[in-house]
């Protein structure tokens, strides 16, 4: 079958009157931003010490996408521009209560398998948990994005020299 030819329209409708040149500089200044409740500026998030002492709170297998760390769909994400209310729902498919130990928490760790972070490159998946407290993440590898999303929120992600001692590490194991 052969390709249809397709003709370009004749005349092309631009309405003009909906394009709007900027403001000026002084005019701009003067514009109040209004936002709706569930948008709010980034959380100040104080830098990585230069020491740390933390205890793991979750151990995934391997695999774990950024859909487990941090879900989307119709419940979480009318909240992506609220990042302590897309918090509550981080790791929520893998570990309910996870949300809830880690606010209590603090800083804490993660431990994981191989290809952890695997799935879309959303960074939400490291700065909700980022807010929750995570510190550092230790797996047997990352996915390609993921780690460097974790080290531009202040998460710093290792991997094992030695992946035998995936198996030494337990949830409150103090690192």
């Amino acid at each position: 079958m052969p390709y249809p030819h397709v003709a370009a329209p004749q005349q092309t409708l631009l309405n003009l009157e909906l394009l709007l040149a900027p403001l000026g500089e002084e005019a701009a200044g003067r514009v109040e931003l209004e936002k709706g409740e569930n948008i709010i500026g980034l959380p100040e998030l104080e830098a990585l010490p230069d020491a740390l002492e933390t205890p793991v709170l979750l151990k995934g297998g391997d695999n774990v996408s950024t859909d487990e760390i941090m879900p989307a769909g119709a419940k979480v994400l009318p909240f992506r521009s609220n990042i302590p209310k897309i918090s509550e729902f981080v790791f929520h498919s893998v570990d309910a209560g996870y949300a809830e130990r880690a606010r209590e928490r603090g800083d804490h760790a993660i431990v994981g398998g191989h290809n952890y972070g695997q799935g879309s490159s959303r960074e939400h998946a490291a700065l909700a948990p980022r807010f929750l407290g995570l510190r550092l993440v230790i797996v047997k590898s990352f996915a390609r994005i993921h780690w460097q999303n974790l080290i531009n929120f202040g998460v710093l992600p290792l991997t094992f020299a030695d992946e035998s001692q995936y198996d030494r590490l337990a949830p409150e194991t103090t690192l």
